[in-house]
């Protein structure tokens, strides 16, 4: 019935075959902090009758109660308030508590969530409170206040408490808590005050390459570890397809960043530098670290490397002297030959020995590479079975030995094809596309020892990255 409960009960002898004792009970509710309760009952045997009336309040800083008896014997009144003072020595100011404590002992905490614009681990006057952080705290109390202020009463003195941060009660996305969980000790007798600095975070951002003919290309597919020196925490990133990488929510602070060893091993390559030491600053509007670019160098084609890019930057200083432009026919295209047009593009220096496009001639030693590349996926949810990833690939592999450059078109099932190279150590490479988003060359130099007159056949792998 609304907010009013009535109820009624007898008790019914059978061997007198009457009423031995009736009662009756009226409840009502007020504005969810009021309560007031009526009973009667008459014991019909005895003769004698009971009734009683309460009043019971529970306000945000106090709870009490009034009780009124009567009986054929006795009559009495009882009243009771009950509830928690604190006081905030940092503050100057009182807090007040309806907690219904059996023991005096018990302790309670503040709980303060703010801005560290300083840096300084403590609150100082005008620094912004975040009121509207929620956590999560087990076997206590947890009431707030108008003002935003968070208060835990029940606490048991000297046991430990573990506090867990709600992060997505912050409002702001770039504000984080220098601690998402803690735990702290109850003291008795005491309103505890916790601080908890929380700060506008920064980011980083940077790109991962390597050279290819002078051209900076990027390599998608790895990650890098972003590893805070002062407690050790480390955090992966993931690279975007292209190479670059960008991440939020970084704490002020020192860190070093460096690319995993484990696919720079996978790869054969080695990053340069090796890693970067950088600094969070802690700002009002959140500090951004750019630049973080890492280099790719392979552990065996290094000198032929840094060949490709000195004889790319004579080809632009030359470009007007030199702007021959070699395009093939597509049934070319087809065969696997190179093709270089203006929207790829090459320019060459010149159509010499010293840089020798593939043609149908028969000239040269008749030595062939052929090869293939494949794209595999994994095969099932637990990622330890690889299978061949049907797709029409467009790619162009690169041949050089540090003085001649060589390239071939992939057909659609990944196929490539150089003849007529002359003996020496070659290195082959991937120059353009194939590469999926979530894969990963598995070595992307391969040294080859070519020698007059012999036929060889190379797999070019991709494979995916574990999630």
């Amino acid at each position: 019935m609304g907010n009013t409960r009535i109820s009624f009960g007898c008790n019914y002898s059978i061997d007198k075959r009457e009423l031995s004792d009736i009662s009756f009970s009226i409840q009502q509710e007020f504005l969810k902090q009021f309560n007031m309760c009526i009973n009667y009952s008459r014991n019909i045997q005895q003769k004698s009758n009971f009734a009683s009336i309460s009043f019971n309040m529970i306000l945000p800083f106090l709870r009490g109660n009034v009780n009124a008896q009567t009986s054929n014997y006795y009559n009495s009144v009882s009243e009771n308030i009950s509830g928690t003072i604190g006081f905030s020595p940092d503050r100057l100011k009182f807090y007040f508590g309806n907690q219904n404590n059996n023991s005096n002992s018990n302790g309670a905490a503040l709980i303060r969530f703010f801005v560290d614009n300083n840096n300084n681990e403590r609150y100082d006057k005008g620094e912004v409170e975040l009121p509207e952080v929620e956590f999560y705290i087990k076997n206590a109390t947890v009431e707030n206040d108008k003002k935003g202020d968070k208060k835990i009463f029940n606490l048991i003195p000297a046991a430990r408490y573990n506090l867990y941060v709600k992060k997505e009660s912050i409002m702001n996305p770039f504000i984080v808590p220098k601690y998402m969980e803690f735990s702290f000790i109850a003291d008795p007798y005491s309103f505890k005050v916790i601080d908890v600095p929380c700060y506008m975070t920064g980011s980083v951002e940077g790109f991962v390459y390597y050279f290819n003919d002078g051209a900076k290309i990027g390599q998608g597919g790895i990650r890098v570890h972003l590893v805070n020196l002062d407690d050790q925490k480390d955090q992966t990133i993931d690279l975007f397809s292209d190479g670059s990488f960008y991440k939020i929510g970084i704490l002020p602070g020192k860190y070093k960043i460096y690319i995993d060893s484990l696919q720079l091993r996978l790869l054969d390559v080695y990053s340069e530098p090796n890693e970067i030491i950088f600094e969070i600053k802690s700002t009002s509007e959140g500090d951004n670290v750019s630049g973080l670019d890492f280099r790719l160098i392979s552990k065996n084609s290094e000198k032929i490397q840094n060949n490709d890019l000195q004889k790319n930057v004579n080809t632009e200083q030359n470009q007007k002297q030199n702007d021959t432009l070699i395009a093939l026919s597509k049934d070319k295209i087809d065969k696997g030959e190179v093709i270089i047009s203006k929207n790829e593009i090459k320019k060459v220096d010149s159509i010499s020995n010293s840089n020798k496009i593939l043609s149908n001639n028969n000239e040269g030693s008749g030595t062939i590479l052929s090869g293939r590349v494949v794209i595999y996926d994994f095969a099932d949810s637990d990622q330890n079975t690889l299978v061949e990833k049907k797709l029409k690939l467009t790619c162009i592999m690169k041949l050089t030995n540090g003085i001649s450059t060589l390239y071939s078109n992939c057909d659609s099932e990944g196929k490539f094809f150089f003849d007529n190279i002359s003996p020496g150590k070659w290195t082959l490479s991937l120059f353009k596309g194939g590469l999926p988003e979530g894969h990963i060359i598995e070595k992307m130099f391969q040294t080859i020892e070519i020698k007059k007159n012999e036929k060889f056949n190379i797999l070019y792998r991709i494979l995916p990255l574990k999630k």
